[in-house]
């Protein structure tokens, strides 16, 4: 197994870990980096994998540093799975609609770039599957993964394999 850390790493922001297996890529979390002008700014660099080759993402809860960037691997072509409890999966429509307004008036009174579109939201919301806590869910042969409740927000989880 080889894990990848690409954000949430001697930072608290941008949550995003690449787990490879023989038999899978799991992306853990796809969080937007915020805090700053410089943290926002990497939100707008080529992801450091190629989405198309993850097979699953898993979603632990639905802050924006954990789920920001689903719709910009969507656009760029995932299309796998994406696991997470129900609730994290109602919270997160939530927060990637109310994040695009935000950038969306940003884009239009400062004139920057919009990462995604509403259409790259949809898209990427279609792909949850919702998982409950406890349930043994197999990934890929041999590959298995279950959530357990974090306590941390409404539909936290922790992901045990």
């Amino acid at each position: 197994m080889v894990v990848k850390f690409y954000g949430a790493a001697r930072e608290v922001t941008g949550s995003c870990i690449l787990v490879e297996t023989a038999g899978a890529k799991i992306l853990l979390d796809c969080g937007f980096f915020q805090g700053s002008k410089l943290a926002e700014e990497r939100n707008f660099e080529k992801l450091p994998f190629d989405p198309k080759s993850i097979d699953c993402l898993i979603v632990c809860h639905a802050h924006l540093d954990h789920v920001g960037r689903i719709p910009i691997i969507y656009k760029q072509g995932f299309r796998g799975k994406i696991y997470s409890t129900a609730p994290t999966k109602e919270l997160a429509t939530l927060v990637l609609e109310d994040s695009y307004k935000l950038m969306a008036e940003d884009a239009r009174r400062e004139k920057t770039p919009i990462f995604y579109s509403d259409d790259d939201i949809e898209g990427a919301l279609e792909l949850f599957e919702a998982v409950g806590y406890e349930e043994k869910l197999e990934i890929r042969p041999g590959v298995y993964m279950t959530l357990r409740n974090a306590g941390h927000i409404l539909g936290s989880s922790i992901c045990v394999g």
